[in-house]
């Protein structure tokens, strides 16, 4: 019979590609990819080279980005960096109570679904580019690892979590 086959390519595992010298294009920090073999088990994770952002996952706070359509007033994004379809998507629990899913992003940022942080930045480091002090600065890109959900009012302490294809529950 055929065996399934699990692999994984890696083409580039630094999130910024040497344009922003913080995060990628998709909104990723700097880092690598980890691969741990286990004898006939494969596993993976992004692991994040700069200190202010951590491994799996970060949070983007309502009222720090610019909503566009498809994202709600009052929204908090989750960019997590190595979603995949294996993956659950990510949970919103509020005062220790799930509160809900979130769900993909269908627009944000630089006409697309750009992580909003990478979004901000584009045009001050494109007039830099302008201006001759730095190289071309791609565009941000679509991903499929951006996520929305929206806490309900009055909440006071959030908590996100999301569950890898292995079982390893990311908070």
């Amino acid at each position: 019979g055929v065996r399934s086959l699990n692999s994984a390519t890696v083409g580039r595992v630094g999130g910024s590609w040497a344009c922003s010298g913080e995060i990628g294009r998709d909104g990723c920090p700097r880092g690598m990819v980890e691969v741990k073999v286990d004898g006939t088990q494969l596993s993976w994770r992004f692991r994040s080279l700069d200190s202010n952002y951590p491994d799996d996952m970060k949070l983007i706070a309502p009222g720090t980005f610019e909503p566009t359509e498809g994202v709600e007033p009052g929204a908090l994004l989750c960019n997590v960096y190595a979603w995949d379809n294996l993956w659950t998507l990510p949970e919103l629990w509020i005062d220790g109570k799930k509160a809900g899913e979130f769900r993909h992003c269908t627009c944000v940022g630089y006409d697309s679904v750009a992580d909003p942080e990478y979004a901000y930045w584009f045009p001050k480091w494109k007039a830099l580019e302008i201006q001759g002090f730095r190289n071309e600065i791609p565009k941000p890109y679509d991903n499929n690892h951006l996520f929305a959900a929206v806490p309900p009012k009055g909440s006071h302490e959030a908590e996100v979590r999301v569950t890898d294809r292995w079982g390893r529950t990311c908070i």
